[in-house]
């Protein structure tokens, strides 16, 4: 005798074929979405039939065997610590690559290799130009309109060329704005995605219902906000009443400093999440998270672990934690300079970092904000380049209080009538640079606004011979023009301070370089090769990892058609014995009532 009755063995053959069929049918189900973004493979999960009770009649020769077969339900096969690692990974290459997307944006503003004629980039061929044409005016046409002319022409076309890049940097500015603008919203629409899959999902576990596709959109989701933030993932069970469980989902921002407000920070909690807000320039570009709130706008209670008395943690009898409202609401939280990490945080940094212009207040908020260098630093380096190349030629060809002749004297051009003296009779020098070309101002030069001075261009300046005193028409005298191609070439030390834009620089007086206009220039493009190639090799090492992760997640999670291939023999096999099966019972048991006991009759 068994204790598995005789008929019963029909319902273990039935049962067998049913799972074997259930299972061909996810493996189908695995084989059409095979390149479906996202899928998870997924698996029919079983359980062996267990015939329980105590027997009243029972034989020593009863042998316990199972009823076959229950199939409990489906279930994904997923490798959450890969799921870990690859966000973190995402969000390494998310911030490098943005980061790369706007330095290589500069470069194709600044990067000169290959734009100008004879190897030469454009910028520093006009510098060439310029001083080739004061080198033909000292040795050639000293004191004739001719050459002076030539020379304005050439200084109207390097300004020009200054103002050009400084406007397309300007704009570049802009659209990096807008861009970081469109993230933030990509973001907040990944935030609420997910909220509404999360209400979704707990719905249907609720019913009993196995939302896996739901998962792996929620999946792809998650997998698209770690690349503009580094997040960290955890699922929890929440007890919705009579013992059902259903999954909480909590993303919180990961890496955050401890001593922080922000340490906390969380972007969803259930079926609460998260807006982030952006900050214009004027506030650096900060973001603020929403307090959390559900899909009416009602803001989230914090909740806590219950304690008893003695201070002890309280779980329900299922062993999940005893959760009490505190009695305090979800508040907004103001993040700091590093609380977040990937593309939204480089994106963010291009439009603030200022390298060794960085303030006070920029260096307390990041101790590393003077070697990271955004489109400001470039700006500002620009515009330190055409100050420092207005000021000093503007210094040169013109006489200012406390110059002295060839004798040492102090030079005064003008006598006590304030009429100019006949020994300076052809004396005209004066700005030759101005910050419009509507006019003769020299203050505040940038790179967006030199230009050659209204005096210069109407040619009631030209450039300053000799600042000696002369009464002839035609001076030999070019030692003012021999001093100006001196300081075209001479090396000059630039600091922050020296420029209205670095004012209020941590370290407004430390020269950071030094070296003439074209090495100057050459310094900007330097540094901006070298950020450049600084990146790329980051990048890659993380896109090597990012890649290699992906390829050991998608061989767990993804669908393989060699396994599945494999799976449906097994399954066919298995489908066509459980048949076999149900067809010798029923010859058995055929035999048994039609075959026995005629010969009696």
């Amino acid at each position: 005798m068994s204790n598995v009755s005789t008929f019963g063995a029909f319902s273990t053959a039935r049962l067998g074929m049913y799972a074997s069929q259930r299972a061909l049918e996810i493996v189908g189900n695995n084989i059409a979405n095979i390149n479906t973004e996202g899928y998870t493979r997924q698996a029919l999960e079983q359980r062996s039939m267990y015939i329980g009770g105590a027997d009243r009649y029972t034989s020593i020769s009863n042998l316990r065997i199972g009823g076959g077969v229950r199939c409990i339900g489906v279930s994904q096969i997923r490798d959450p610590y890969l799921d870990i690692r690859y966000r973190n990974a995402s969000a390494d290459v998310g911030s490098l690559d943005a980061k790369l997307s706007g330095l290589e944006q500069i470069a194709g503003i600044l990067d000169e290799v290959g734009k100008g004629l004879d190897g030469e980039g454009i910028l520093e061929a006009q510098f060439n130009d310029l001083i080739t044409q004061i080198e033909n005016l000292v040795t050639q046409g000293a004191g004739t309109d001719q050459y002076d002319t030539l020379v304005k022409g050439s200084a109207k076309s390097l300004v020009t060329l200054l103002n050009t890049y400084a406007d397309n940097l300007t704009t570049l500015y802009n659209n990096q704005e807008k861009g970081l603008q469109k993230d933030v919203n990509e973001v907040n629409s990944i935030l609420t995605n997910i909220r509404e899959l999360n209400e979704t999902i707990r719905k249907n576990q609720i019913h009993g219902k196995d939302p896996l596709e739901l998962l792996d959109e929620r999946n792809v989701l998650i997998d698209k906000l770690s690349n503009y933030m580094r997040i960290d993932v955890t699922y929890t069970q929440e007890n919705v009443g009579a013992g059902t469980m259903v999954e909480k989902l909590v993303i919180k921002l990961a890496g955050n400093d401890p001593n922080s407000d922000s340490k906390d920070a969380t972007l969803v909690d259930g079926n609460y999440v998260t807006q982030l807000q952006l900050g214009d320039k004027d506030n650096n570009y900060d973001i603020t998270l929403d307090a959390l709130k559900d899909d009416d706008g009602v803001v989230m209670d914090i909740k806590e672990q219950a304690k008893d008395k003695d201070g002890k943690l309280l779980f329900d009898k299922y062993g999940y934690p005893v959760m009490v409202a505190t009695g305090k609401k979800s508040t907004e939280i103001e993040l700091t300079d590093n609380d977040l990490y990937g593309s939204l945080q480089s994106m963010r940094e291009l439009l603030t970092e200022q390298g060794e212009y960085a303030t006070t207040d920029d260096i307390n908020g990041d101790p590393n904000a003077t070697t990271k260098r955004g489109i400001p630093y470039y700006q500002k380096t620009l515009d330190a380049l055409a100050n420092k190349l207005a000021t000093i030629l503007n210094e040169a060809n013109q006489i200012k209080p406390g110059d002295k002749d060839a004798n040492g004297n102090p030079i005064d051009i003008y006598d006590a009538n304030g009429d100019l003296k006949p020994e300076y009779a052809y004396y005209n020098g004066g700005a030759l640079f101005s910050n419009s070309g509507d006019g003769n101002d020299t203050t505040n030069i940038t790179a967006a606004n030199i230009s050659i001075s209204k005096a210069w261009a109407d040619g009631e300046v030209h450039i300053l011979q000799s600042k000696k005193p002369h009464d002839t028409t035609q001076s030999t005298d070019n030692s003012n023009l021999t001093h100006i191609l001196y300081l075209m070439k001479e090396k000059h030390p630039y600091a922050p301070g020296d420029t209205e834009g670095g004012k209020d620089a941590a370290g407004k007086d430390t020269v950071y370089f030094t070296g003439s206009f074209q090495e100057m220039f050459g310094h900007i493009t330097d540094t901006l090769a070298g950020d450049t190639q600084t990146t790329i090799a980051k990048l890659q090492n993380y896109s090597t990892a990012a890649n290699q992760l992906y390829v050991d997640r998608d061989s767990v999670s993804g669908v393989d058609l060699n396994d599945e291939a494999l799976g449906m023999i097994q399954y066919q096999k298995s489908y066509s014995a459980a048949c076999r099966l149900m067809t010798t019972i029923d010859e058995c048991l055929d035999k048994l009532i039609n075959g026995t006991g005629r010969a009696g009759l």
